[in-house]
């Protein structure tokens, strides 16, 4: 009985052995498999990629020859030109139009004299941008020109 025994265990052992070979050597072909699977689609991907940089490559140098075709019909001429420049000076005394307010005008005046505003003769216009007695200029009119604190 032990040898009828021992010649199932010996059967059952070698069938587990066997479906674990088949286990491993399946495995090992479907990573083959796999991997050849992989290899061509990334040989496809480069020959469609080596397509292109070709065609690209072509396109610009088609268009290098036409431009460089296009460059070679170009007339260069050298022409001087003299013209007269005109020049036109126009003289606006902003401060004719009385744009100041007599604080401004007073402190303008002091300081084109270089005298303290706090001063005495600072209060008295003497010389410099005289007292407003004409129109308002157009961006003065209807506003009063003195700052109101």
């Amino acid at each position: 009985m032990t040898t009828k025994l021992e010649a199932y265990g010996i059967a059952l052992l070698v069938a587990v052995l066997a479906a674990i070979a088949l286990y491993f050597y399946g495995r090992h072909d479907g990573t083959v498999i796999e991997r050849s699977r992989w290899e061509k689609a990334a040989a496809d991907a480069k020959d469609q990629d080596m397509k292109a940089l070709t065609q690209a490559v072509s396109k610009a140098s088609e268009i290098g020859e036409r431009t460089l075709a296009a460059v070679g019909n170009i007339k260069v001429v050298h022409q001087t030109i003299n013209k007269g420049i005109e020049h036109e000076i126009q003289t606006n005394t902003v401060y004719r139009n009385d744009c100041f307010p007599d604080s401004g005008r007073l402190l303008w005046n002091a300081s084109n004299r270089g005298i303290l505003p706090d001063r005495a003769g600072v209060t008295k216009p003497i010389g410099g941008v005289p007292e407003g007695n004409g129109a308002p200029s157009p961006g003065q009119q209807g506003r009063d020109p003195a700052a109101k604190p």
